[in-house]
């Protein structure tokens, strides 16, 4: 069959436009797997979310890089949980006493909309691993880390929380940060704006543009043909 030049030239069109969004802009699977910590911008106020509104054993975001002149905010959710600092080889257990950081607990009840808070400053690049000390929260998965250096993951720290034999509250406390409220809170959250996390593509944004730009030339493609 023999097609126009113009036929011809709307076909290349079509497939590099193709190419292009593919290269640019993955599959939703691929991008899930992405596992990258969040970041926090210096002399900023990054939220960490202590459980949620369905009450999880998770910190969100669990990995978090902060630069020195940060400050991370724990934010408690329901129903009662706490932040203690530890070292990366004996997870569920605080530092020496007075050493790191201890919110102590905080109790929320369910539906509250001004929640307690616990800000630390980042005064250095040394990892924070730490944990929630409450009940078995941290044998749960309960854990998380500021700062983790490149021989030491977070998958590692889960790993050995699971298997710990007790978790520990310091004796004395709080200590480490300074209380508040989210309601006089300055942070920024990175788990509601998506920071740290697998964005997934929009048929809004640019590969949505690159595939509407290569649905138009299809269909003219099509009318080229019957032309033909």
């Amino acid at each position: 069959m023999h097609f126009p030049t113009t036929t011809l030239a709307l076909l290349s069109a079509l497939l590099s436009l193709s190419s292009l969004a593919s290269a640019q802009y993955p599959s939703a699977a691929a991008s899930a797997t992405s596992t990258a910590p969040a970041s926090a911008t210096s002399g900023a106020v990054t939220i960490v979310r202590v459980s949620n509104a369905q009450g999880a054993l998770t910190f969100s975001p669990s990995e978090l890089t902060a630069p020195v002149g940060s400050w991370v905010e724990f934010r408690f959710w329901p129903r009662n949980h706490s932040v203690v600092q530890s070292s990366f080889d004996s997870p569920c257990a605080p530092l020496a006493s007075g050493k790191g950081i201890f919110t102590g607990f905080h109790s929320v009840a369910a539906g509250t909309t001004d929640f307690p808070t616990y800000t630390i400053q980042i005064n250095d690049t040394k990892p924070i691993w730490y944990y929630c000390s409450q009940g078995q929260h941290c044998q749960g998965g309960m854990v998380g880390v500021i700062n983790a250096p490149a021989d030491k993951k977070l998958t590692t720290y889960v790993a050995a929380a699971k298997a710990a034999s007790a978790n520990l509250s310091p004796s004395t406390g709080p200590f480490g940060g300074v209380n508040g409220s989210s309601s006089t809170s300055e942070g920024k959250d990175p788990s509601a704006s998506g920071s740290g996390s697998a964005a997934q593509p929009s048929a809004t944004g640019a590969a949505g543009r690159a595939q509407v730009g290569a649905w138009v030339l299809a269909a003219a493609l099509g009318v080229a043909v019957v032309l033909v």
